[in-house]
């Protein structure tokens, strides 16, 4: 999105929020429409918790089978679901916990699995076109520093720790 359109959705979507919030409170009350800002807020909580434990399980599961989560021009790799489907189930989160009625309603359609996929598969795109655009994948190697030996007074030299590659050889970086 561009910077003038995101600015007139910030400053329009508080007004509208409360026209809204107003309107609602003045037809069925200001205690009714308290508890379901309240709800909102608590299952938007519950939301962006499920989402973010998804996320490290994602991670875990990426861990145990080798891999490590990347993210490509043409997808994730090693991970169970797409980063869009994380981003918009975090979003819908957000939508619920911020107080609202027009982020609530947002974010309950957000949950709803086929709207939640279309969201997903254009947020997906979205991520997709972003890393393609950025040049090319940057590659990352673990590495390992053990700690300092004790010097010895023949090899001062003998101080630098030695640096391994994840599998335990020596790194060509030392």
């Amino acid at each position: 999105m561009r910077p003038r359109t995101l600015a007139a959705i910030a400053l329009t979507w508080p007004v509208l929020e409360l026209a809204l919030l107003i309107q609602v409170g003045q037809r069925i009350g200001v205690g009714p429409t308290l508890l379901i800002l309240l709800a909102s807020s608590v299952l938007g909580v519950s939301v962006m918790r499920r989402a973010g434990r998804g996320a490290l399980a994602d991670l875990a599961e990426a861990g145990r089978a080798g891999g490590v989560t990347t993210i490509t021009a043409d997808g994730p790799v090693s991970t169970p679901r797409s980063p869009g489907e994380r981003l918009v189930t975090a979003l819908a989160g957000v939508l619920l916990t911020v107080p609202g009625l027009l982020g609530t309603i947002a974010g309950l359609v957000l949950l709803i699995p086929g709207v939640g996929r279309l969201a997903s598969a254009g947020a997906s795109r979205l991520v997709r076109r972003r890393i393609a655009a950025a040049g090319p994948q940057a590659r990352v190697r673990v590495i390992s520093v053990d700690p300092m030996p004790p010097t010895t007074a023949a090899d001062p030299d003998s101080r630098r720790p030695a640096i391994t590659d994840r599998d335990g050889g020596p790194s060509d970086e030392a």
